[in-house]
Order: structure tokens, then C-alpha cells, then sequence
């Protein structure tokens, strides 16, 4: 039973007690907006995240490393478009003590000039990191392709000219507008009194004002463009990102676009990773994947090969979209993707952690938290009709865009053929 409170200054609780484990997850959610001036202050969200950990008005950061090492517990947080996360798991007996930590590390930053300038170096040395990861930086500028006029397709991470420059001014003023508590959930999961959690929470995060100044959710849906792009770099292997304009997270066709995904990419019996790796052995990953944002979506295609195989790899997935148009798919193939989901979503929630995530997603998202047997029941109604109408609302228009990256010019990515009709 999932217990629900909202604090007087808008900070949402949301609390799942489990009494046969001996750990308890929390979770902070702040939902970020993108700086109103993202193309100058792209990453302030991200350069936040790091400086919360370097110390506060009561710890230093070495205090804090210390207080969770010292009750066997873990701290983490990522940034992603829509929000920044901070996450502890601790043993039960150190639930207090543990919310404690992350509520501080949340809510009383200290922002010290020296500790800005030493993170300022550290998120430098993770860009040039970023940039020599192939597979990272493709999906990124793949995004940035598809989405080239809007913050969802910002480099979260920012540049290295904006974080050079970033002022201390713009950290603090981003912090204060946005990490109060109409934008925050905090959720926990595991061996813990809902009652007891809820007044913990109160203690530590009532103090939080509840409204940072003018809503800055200025931009609209993000605008999906089909391009061709292709980046010189001094990779060994082409990376390439192919896809389409997807669904954001709230749409009819939930259900079957996770079904499609996996059918079509998300394992070993998957349409591409056979035919492509498998059968021809034309690269070692290959792998469907969709980002979904509140009122945007991606469905795409990554893979990585030698230069020599390039033009044959791509040829090879847009016919396999094209047999996906053309013929649809079985019943016999959406069934065993059913049960592949089904089966991999109940190992997920042995894990506290991802039990947690997923309170805070559905109620950011959805509004409620949807129950396993309620997933399970939604994934069940899926068709092989279901998902052919699906596949023909992504794929009729043929508007598929590619991004290439890695040792090569533009005469290679001028001759690709991305029509689904022939």
C-alpha cells in the first residue's frame, strides 16, 4: 500500500513500506525547468548537482562523505532534462539519521566561491571525458540534431565555454527559484512506518520555502526535425544514432511502445540484434531505445561499426523498419515480448531503489502510482494490432533522422537512403 502527504509548503511524500527488507531507499526529486537563457546557462542544473555534495552550511564535504560511510549507507544523483535526483539507501535503524544527511545536502548548500572553482575543474575534466565517449557523445548530439531549437536537446552537461564562465550569481539565483517545494517529491521505499516517514520528512524539509518566483515554463513541446548530420571525430568505429519522432511519457499507446522497443532492440532475441549481429555479425552492440519527456519523445536506433561496414549496417536497420511497416508484426513475437517485460519489470522492484524511482515517476507523470498487477494487466491487453498501429503512426511519413559520428566526412551520410517506402 502506497502511503500519500503533501507538506504545507508543497513538497509531495510518497512512502511504500516493505517489512521483509532490512534497507529503506529515499529519494529527492527536484522537477528542474531549463534556464530561461539555457543556451547560455546550459548545465547550471547539472553544476548544481555536483556542488551539493561539496559541502553545506553545517558539513563539509569530506563531513558528509563521512556521516553516510559511517552507517554502511550511499549516497547518489543524476540530472536528466525535467529534474535532478538525489538518492540515499540506508539500513532501517539508520533511516533518521540517513534522511537527515540527504535533506541537508538538499536543502542548506553553501556555494563557497573556492568549492565552485574547484568543481568548475572537475565538470571541465567531465566534458572532455563526455566528448571521447563515442557512444555518449552520439546519443547526445543525436538529441541536440532532433531537438535543435529547444532545452531538451541541450547538452545537460553543458560546454566547456558556459561552464568556464558560469558566475556564482547564476548557480545561486537557478537553486533558489527552482529547489523549493511546489517542485519536489521526496519518496522512500522499505522497511519503514509511512507515519514515521512523514513526520521525519516534516522535520527536515518543512522549512523549505514552497515558491522560488515566476514559473519559468516558458518553452512548449520540443519540435522533432529529421536531419542528416554527420561530426568528424578521432573514434575508430562510426557511431550512429537513427530514429524517429516518438511519444512523451503520457500517451494511449504506453503499453505497446515499451512492447515495440523491445521487439525491435532491448535484447538478444530482438529483431535488430539478431539479424545484424547475430546472423551477420556486422557489430558488437546494437540496442532500440526511446526518450520520453512530458510533452516529447524519441524512438531510436544505436550501433557502432568499422568504416568499411557503415553503409551496410545502416541499409540493414532501415530495411528492417521497412519490414516493420510493410509486415507488421505476430502475435507470436509480441507475446514472448510481453512475457520478456512482464518478467524483467518483477526482478526490477526486488530492488528498492527502483521501487522508489518508480513512485516518483508515476506520480510526476501519470499522476498516481500504477501497481504491478495494474502494469502487468495493461501490458497483457497489448495486440499484435495494437502495436502495428503504433508502428504505422511512427513510421508512416517515413521521417527518420541519423546522426553520424567518428573518422569520416560528409560523402557518406549524403548517400544514405532513409525511406521506409520503396
Amino acid at each position: 500500500m502506497i502511503a500519500t502527504h503533501v507538506l504545507e509548503n508543497g513538497i509531495t511524500l510518497l512512502c511504500e513500506p516493505i517489512e521483509y527488507v532490512k534497507s529503506v531507499s529515499i529519494l529527492v526529486r527536484v522537477n528542474t525547468e531549463p534556464p530561461t537563457q539555457w543556451r547560455r546557462e546550459g548545465g547550471v542544473r547539472h553544476f548544481i548537482e555536483h556542488l551539493l555534495f561539496k559541502g553545506t552550511k553545517s558539513r563539509s564535504a569530506l563531513d558528509i562523505a563521512k556521516a553516510i560511510d559511517s552507517i554502511g549507507g550511499a549516497l547518489d544523483a543524476w540530472t536528466d532534462h525535467e529534474s535532478t535526483s538525489f538518492s540515499a539507501k540506508v539500513l532501517d535503524k539508520h533511516f533518521d539519521k540517513g534522511l537527515e544527511i540527504l535533506s541537508d545536502l538538499v536543502t542548506g548548500p553553501r556555494f563557497d566561491e573556492n568549492d565552485i572553482s574547484m568543481e568548475r575543474k572537475v565538470i571541465l575534466d567531465e566534458i572532455l571525458r563526455e566528448m571521447n565517449d563515442p557512444g555518449s557523445n552520439t546519443i547526445d548530439q543525436y538529441m541536440t540534431d532532433a531537438w535543435p531549437n529547444h532545452p531538451s536537446g541541450m547538452l545537460l552537461i553543458g560546454t566547456q565555454r558556459i561552464i568556464s564562465r558560469m558566475p556564482r550569481e547564476t548557480i545561486v539565483s537557478y537553486y533558489q527559484e527552482n529547489y523549493v517545494g511546489r517542485n519536489m517529491v521526496v519518496a522512500c521505499c522499505g522497511n519503514i512506518e509511512p507515519s514515521a516517514f512523514f513526520e521525519a520528512a516534516a522535520k527536515n524539509f518543512g522549512n523549505l520555502p514552497s515558491d522560488g518566483g515566476e514559473d519559468q515554463s516558458i518553452f512548449g513541446p520540443a519540435e522533432y526535425v529529421s536531419q542528416k548530420k554527420s561530426y568528424t571525430r578521432n573514434f575508430d568505429h562510426i557511431n550512429l544514432c537513427l530514429g524517429v519522432k516518438g511519444l512523451p511519457y503520457k500517451n494511449p499507446y504506453r503499453y505497446e511502445y515499451a512492447v515495440l522497443d523491445t521487439l525491435l532492440g532491448g535484447g538478444v532475441s530482438s529483431r535488430l540484434f539478431q539479424e545484424i549481429r547475430e546472423k551477420r555479425g556486422l557489430c558488437y552492440s546494437i540496442i532500440s531505445f526511446s526518450i520520453k519527456r512530458r510533452d516529447a519523445g524519441l524512438l531510436a536506433i544505436h550501433s557502432a561499426c568499422g568504416k568499411k561496414s557503415v553503409k551496410r549496417l545502416i541499409n540493414l536497420i532501415v530495411d528492417e523498419l521497412r519490414r516493420l511497416v510493410t509486415d507488421g508484426v505476430g502475435v507470436e513475437e509480441v507475446n514472448a515480448t510481453k512475457e520478456h517485460l512482464k518478467g524483467s519489470l518483477m526482478l526490477a522492484l526486488e530492488s528498492t531503489h527502483a521501487r522508489v524511482m518508480r513512485l516518483a515517476r508515476g506520480h510526476i507523470y501519470f499522476g498516481k502510482v500504477f501497481s504491478l498487477d495494474e502494469i502487468c494487466a495493461g501490458v497483457d491487453v497489448v495486440s499484435p494490432d495494437s502495436v502495428n498501429s503504433l508502428v504505422q503512426l511512427l513510421f508512416t511519413d517515413g521521417d527518420l533522422g541519423i546522426t553520424m559520428v567518428g573518422n569520416m566526412d560528409d560523402s557518406i551520410v549524403n548517400k544514405i537512403d532513409l525511406s521506409l517506402r520503396k
